[in-house]
C-alpha cells in the first residue's frame, strides 16, 4: 500500500500537489493520510489472506496419518506438480517453425484417478480425463 501511495503521490503535478497539502493541513493530516482515505472512500467490505507455508515436510491429515511427503507413496503425480515437485529441466516449445520458447518446466507423468500411470503415446483425450 505504501508503495502505492508514493507512486500516486509522486506523479501528481505540483498544483494538485499543493492543494492536497492545503486540504490536508485543515485537516490535521498527512497528504498520505489524505490519498489513502480518497482511495478507500469508494470501496467497501474488508479482504482477509490466510495462507500455509509449503515447507516441503510431511504434515498429518485429520486422522494423524502422514502426507503430501515427498517420495511417499501416498504422494499422487497431480499433488507432487501442485507442490512443485519433480525434476526440472529447460523445455523448447516449438510450433514447427524456426522459432522456439525455452521455458523452464517441472517433468511428471499423468496418472488416471486410480493413481496409474499414463503410458507413452496415449491419446490428449485420455489425458484430459486424469
Amino acid at each position: 500500500m505504501a508503495y502505492a501511495l508514493n507512486f500516486i503521490k509522486n506523479s501528481l503535478p505540483k498544483n494538485m500537489e499543493a492543494v492536497l497539502n492545503m486540504h490536508a493541513y485543515r485537516q490535521g493530516t498527512t497528504v498520505d493520510a489524505l490519498i489513502g482515505s480518497m482511495l478507500n472512500a469508494g470501496s467497501s467490505g474488508s479482504y482477509k489472506m490466510e495462507y500455509d507455508a509449503v515447507t516441503g515436510k510431511a504434515s498429518k491429515d485429520a486422522n494423524g496419518n502422514s502426507k503430501g511427503t515427498e517420495g511417499s507413496e501416498a504422494t499422487s503425480a497431480g499433488l507432487a506438480f501442485v507442490l512443485g515437485q519433480g525434476p526440472r529441466e529447460v523445455l523448447e516449445l516449438n510450433t514447427g517453425t524456426s522459432q522456439a520458447i525455452r521455458v523452464l518446466g517441472i517433468r511428471g507423468t499423468l496418472q488416471t484417478h486410480s493413481n496409474e500411470n499414463l503410458p507413452q503415446g496415449s491419446t490428449l483425450q485420455e489425458a484430459t480425463k486424469t
